[in-house]
């Protein structure tokens, strides 16, 4: 694990891994980790090289769920976890959580509590954030059985499920977070029981070598602090590294695997429409540019191949 990790480590989850002595300061990016896929229920899979620069998402049927209100009693999030406003809190309350793109975007509970945020790339393939699927401080997986999905979910609504819940069969990362613990590599997908992706939609992604800088951002999901409602705040990309970008979006806990992205002209290359390039995961911690912004997992060609090979999955 790499110095910067393990400063990320203690500061998000409030536990020191080991004592090190003073590292060798270098400006060079550090080198890749070798990664692969690793499953819930045990599997070890090469992540199949696709060159492909990204793909356009889905826009879905839009049909809600007719029938009864959705009951489930949702608790609050169990975990204290890293958010951050930074400045004046620029987050809004959406609307209407059947339209695109809040439909695609998914309330996470674990054990019946509030716990992620997460996106659907597929019919029933959803990214969220390593660390919402895989524990690093017990090296063990979080149990999909305890796991429901709800895509578009409002308490505000009579129905505040609209396309209904959906339970997880597999969890997925890479041995970039389940081995390694770095945050460059702290994503994650969730294979669904259900495919409500015909209904929602889902996003397409794209991923380009130079810097995203100034680039809109855009960014939805399920803030603790809101009452299992989905809000959205905007802002742009202020820093671009290899494997993090970085942006003033205003985030809580809860946010973790939310869609950091732009809405791309029709007929933009690799995706046009709702299209993602990074996964959201952290708040401030350490120095700049982590100390400054908010950031998450850059797509780049190994994550766009990752999202690719977990929905055929």
């Amino acid at each position: 694990m790499r110095v910067r990790a393990k400063t990320m480590l203690t500061a998000v989850f409030g536990v020191s891994l080991a004592i090190w002595a003073a590292p060798v300061v270098s400006t060079a990016e550090p080198p890749p980790i070798p990664t692969a896929t690793v499953t819930s229920d045990g599997r070890i899979l090469e992540i199949v090289a696709t060159g492909a620069a990204g793909t356009d998402g889905a826009l879905g049927d839009g049909a809600v769920v007719e029938g009864p209100a959705n009951n489930d009693q949702i608790g609050p999030l169990a975990l204290g976890t890293n958010h951050t406003i930074i400045g004046k809190d620029n987050r809004t309350k959406v609307a209407d959580t059947t339209s695109n793109p809040a439909r695609m975007v998914a309330l996470m509970t674990y054990a019946g509590s509030q716990w992620c945020t997460g996106f659907l790339v597929g019919p029933e393939t959803l990214i969220t954030s390593g660390h919402c699927v895989f524990n690093i401080a017990t090296g063990t997986w979080y149990d999909p059985a305890q796991m429901t999905v709800y895509l578009g979910y409002d308490s505000s609504r009579p129905n505040p499920a609209p396309y209904g819940s959906c339970g997880v069969r597999l969890l997925l990362s890479t041995t970039g977070w389940t081995t390694y613990h770095s945050d460059e590599y702290d994503y994650g997908g969730v294979k669904l029981t259900c495919y409500v992706g015909y209904q929602t939609g889902w996003f397409g992604w794209w991923h380009q070598s130079a810097g995203l800088n100034g680039t809109q951002s855009r960014n939805h999901g399920y803030p603790s602090d809101k009452a299992l409602t989905q809000w959205r705040s905007t802002d742009r990309i202020r820093v671009s590294e290899a494997r993090r970008l970085y942006y003033a979006n205003d985030t809580y806990g809860g946010n973790s695997g939310s869609p950091v992205f732009a809405k791309r002209a029709s007929g933009a290359s690799q995706c046009a429409g709702w299209c993602v390039m990074s996964v959201h995961g952290y708040g401030l911690y350490g120095s700049y540019p982590n100390s400054s912004f908010n950031h998450g997992v850059r797509v780049n060609q190994e994550v766009s191949d990752a999202f690719f090979y977990w929905r055929a999955l």
